[in-house]
């Protein structure tokens, strides 16, 4: 994020936390790919509950990130 702040600290904070979000979304990617892949039922249902928590996770960090973002350079 390259703005005009006094608070470049949670700058920083911000852009690692859409880092992280980026590589989550990733990774859901690359399991989503595996459980359509995989033959056991099993591996397959604990894949998508794997996916489930891993994309609500990265969603909502990107949503407190973009808060964090307005309110920061507000």
């Amino acid at each position: 994020m390259n703005s005009i702040s006094k608070n470049d600290q949670a700058i920083t904070i911000i852009d690692d936390i859409f880092a992280l979000c980026a590589a989550g979304f990733l990774l859901c990617t690359y399991l989503i790919f595996w459980a359509l892949r995989s033959k056991s039922d099993r591996t397959r249902l604990m894949l998508i509950n794997v996916i489930d928590v891993l994309f609500l996770a990265a969603i909502s960090s990107m949503t407190f990130a973009a808060f964090m973002m307005i309110y920061t350079i507000w």
